[in-house]
């Protein structure tokens, strides 16, 4: 089962500068069966808007994506942070509802951003990656076992921080 870490933004910041460095005393060395759920630093005016989590290495694979599609996701998971369904987003197959997927078409390549909506004060994005499936419409096995990990973990996560007093 994987070991889901929680860290504030400054803790994020010396981990990346760490593994920049190639620092022996890293303090969260990769490994297969570690994700990494971290919550995004709250913006001004984020007052009315859900927080948001990024699972495993979903906030690195988004940034990896060109900068049109990474403004286009952004504000797309704003609208979802403020309690909206936002344009070019459809719901996940598979894992019920409150789970979307978001799609980007740009030049030649195909994107992907799938987040879950549903828990009642925060949003996850639980995985992002450009589409390579050589069967068409179809995604990669891969990614839908990387998703429905993703979830599990969110899940969790979601129970231990959020749970109010008296809930079960």
């Amino acid at each position: 089962m994987p070991l889901n870490l929680i860290l504030d933004y400054p803790q994020l910041c010396r981990v990346r500068a760490a593994r920049a460095r190639g620092a022996e005393a890293n303090p969260l060395p990769r490994h297969p069966e570690i994700s990494i759920t971290r919550p995004a630093p709250k913006a001004p005016g984020a007052a009315d808007r859900k927080p948001l989590h990024w699972v495993g290495s979903s906030m690195d694979a988004l940034r990896d994506m060109p900068e049109e599609v990474r403004r286009d996701f952004g504000r797309r998971l704003n609208l979802a942070q403020r309690g909206r369904l936002p344009p070019g987003t459809k719901s996940w197959q598979g894992l019920g509802a409150g789970v979307f997927e978001m799609l980007r078409e740009y030049d030649t390549d195909a994107y992907r951003a799938v987040y879950a909506a549903r828990f009642g004060d925060a949003i996850y994005v639980l995985h992002a990656f450009q589409k390579k499936s050589p069967k068409g419409k179809r995604t990669d096995t891969r990614d839908i076992k990387a998703i429905e990990e993703a979830l599990r973990g969110a899940e969790a996560h979601y129970r231990a921080t959020y749970r109010r007093e008296g809930e079960h």
